[in-house]
């Protein structure tokens, strides 16, 4: 299986290996329940602090994931946020299913619009499969890493 990845510039993913970049990384593992998605989101503001300025933007990201992870995999997740310039975040969960950007989502359908919106916030995106499932991941500010 080859992982997505999207960087700025392109509207479609590539197949693109990736690295998390080499700073200091924080982590928190998380139950399938859908309340800890806002438990998720208020883990990456305190993470990032007030001042960063795309810190909104990278809670809404992960907030998007984690609600995914919960509705689609069923299992328990983990959010990692690497700090420095710029932010880079993973959501890694035990299911190994590719996520699905939808072409056009339903308008009035209650689902298929959170990558959607990862996919046009993100400054990168892609998945990697591990040998536990998988690891979705985002960049925000990476106008050079």
């Amino acid at each position: 299986m080859v992982p997505i990845n999207r960087f700025a510039g392109s509207s479609a993913p590539s197949p693109i290996g990736h690295a998390p970049p080499p700073f200091p990384t924080i982590t928190r593992e998380f139950e399938p329940a859908s309340m800890e998605v806002g438990a998720a989101r208020r883990f990456v503001l305190d993470v990032l602090g007030p001042e960063r300025a795309n810190r909104d933007v990278a809670a809404l990201l992960v907030s998007e994931l984690a609600a995914n992870a919960v509705r689609h995999a069923q299992t328990s997740f983990v959010v990692a946020i690497s700090v420095h310039a710029n932010v880079y975040g993973e959501v890694r969960d035990g299911s190994p299913r590719p996520p699905r950007l939808a072409a056009a989502p339903d308008p009035c359908g209650e689902g298929g619009r959170g990558l959607v919106m990862v996919n046009r916030l993100a400054d990168a995106w892609g998945y990697q499969p591990t040998a536990e499932g998988k690891t979705v991941w985002f960049k925000t500010g990476a106008k050079s890493w």
